[in-house]
Formats: C-alpha cells, sequence, structure tokens
C-alpha cells in the first residue's frame, strides 16, 4: 500500500511500464500501421492500442466494445490530487 509521495510515484511508474509492455504485445506495424503513417514510439501507448483495438474489434456490432476501450483509456488521466496518507491531499 501507497503511504509517501515515492510509492505513489512507484506505482504510477509500475503502470506506465505493464501499459507499455501491453502496447509491445498488440500493437503490430505489418497489421496496425496505415499507409503514408510511420509508426507510433513505444510511450504512445493509447494510439498504439487504440489502434489494436480498432484493428481487433471491427464493424458495427463492436461499436460498444471500441467507445469502451477509448473511453476508458481517456479517463485514464491522473487527477492533480490524489489522497495521501491519511486522507492528506497529495499534489501529483
Amino acid at each position: 500500500m501507497a503511504g509517501t509521495p515515492q510509492d505513489y510515484r512507484n506505482i504510477g511508474n509500475d503502470c506506465v511500464t505493464i501499459t507499455e509492455m501491453l502496447s509491445r504485445q498488440v500493437y503490430d506495424p505489418e497489421i496496425h500501421l496505415r499507409d503514408g503513417e510511420q509508426g507510433p514510439p513505444v510511450d504512445k501507448t493509447k494510439i498504439r492500442i487504440e489502434r489494436y483495438i480498432e484493428d481487433a474489434l471491427l464493424g458495427p456490432a463492436n461499436a460498444n466494445p471500441r467507445k469502451l476501450v477509448k473511453t476508458a483509456s481517456e479517463s485514464n488521466a491522473a487527477p492533480p490530487q490524489c489522497a495521501g496518507a491519511q486522507g492528506s491531499p497529495l499534489t501529483l
């Protein structure tokens, strides 16, 4: 459990690492890169994962799952403050 600002930073860094690992697994430039585009770097995980979802969940029947993933990735941004130890605000 996080209790210090450093703990919270470490958790955030771990989340970034995991998301980048996921991005590496699902994004394949041979499949997901469009003509004339340059491949997004690994740290552009939102772009890479959204492109995977666009290609993996084709058609009108998958509109809701695509929307869910897009909404989840957009709400992924950290709030300006998180609760720190014992409920005190922690500015990020």
